[in-house]
């Protein structure tokens, strides 16, 4: 986890994060990277190029001048790292609630700016800023301090571009930001189900009340009886289907074969 990662806000967000550029190393470095230059050139001079005559002391010299040499390239190297370990913990970040500027390796710290407090940015360029594409940003705020300056900010205007645009609310305010993360989390619940009261068929199975039969004990088996009231007046075109059903009724246990024949011997005389 980054360290600005636990500073922020519930709904705060970063909009836009940059750094120095890396001219402010160069700058911050050239007597280093002098130092080693010159002390890599030397040491390879003395190893090669310088002939001591022979002798005791004189090889020990050139031993003691090529270590005193080596020291000085590798404090060089050291210095430029530690210079570019402290130009990468060095952020400059733009949240949609305030302006926030964190340094340091082992020692961090951090200052902020908030946005509704910002009166006014400016925003200044040389020659070569303009060429290499750096800045300086400064912020007019209401607090004590007046101004907080951001020297060689690199991509100055994209920095500028994102203060403004947070500050109009174009990101949406932290408020709202965390209704909105509140609202995924919770989760309205659905209301209860009320429970239906279930009633029991003769098999035993749960029905709804109303798909329940009223229970018909001693006659689950036997079939119920069909209405026995034929169609009045059928017509001719009728008579042929009407029998069918009589047989169907016949053939489940209905109508008997007496009540059968009744019925199908009127149907035919009515043809």
């Amino acid at each position: 986890m980054a360290y600005i990662d636990d500073k922020l806000g519930r709904g705060e967000k970063i909009i836009h994060q940059g750094h120095q550029h890396i001219i402010v190393v160069a700058l911050k470095s050239l007597k280093w990277v002098g130092l080693f230059v010159v002390g890599f050139v030397a040491a390879l001079w003395v190893g090669f190029a310088w002939k001591p005559k022979a002798g005791d002391w004189t090889s020990t010299a050139q031993t003691v001048v090529i270590l005193a040499l080596a020291l000085g390239c590798l404090i060089a190297f050291v210095k430029l790292f530690i210079d570019y370990l402290v130009w990468q913990a060095e952020e400059y970040l733009v949240t949609n609630e305030r302006v926030i500027k964190v340094w340091g390796i082992i020692n961090k710290n951090l200052s902020d700016s908030s946005l509704d407090k910002v009166n006014d940015v400016e925003m200044y360029q040389s020659m070569f800023g303009r060429l290499w594409g750096y800045g300086t940003i400064k912020i007019l705020t209401g607090n004590e301090t007046g101004a907080n300056e951001y020297d060689y900010i690199s991509n100055p205007n994209e920095f500028k571009k994102a203060m403004l645009d947070s500050k109009n609310g174009f990101f949406g305010d932290a408020s709202d930001l965390a209704r909105q993360e509140r609202a995924m989390h919770e989760q309205p619940q659905p209301a209860p189900i009320p429970q239906q009261q279930r009633y029991y068929d003769e098999r035993g199975a749960g029905v709804p009340r109303q798909q329940a039969q009223p229970p018909n004990y001693g006659y689950q088996n036997q079939p119920q009886p069909a209405p026995k009231t034929a169609p009045t007046n059928p017509s001719q075109a009728d008579i042929p289907a009407l029998i069918a059903q009589l047989a169907l009724l016949r053939d489940q246990g209905v109508l008997s074969e007496a009540e059968f024949q009744e019925k199908k011997n009127d149907l035919l005389r009515r043809m």
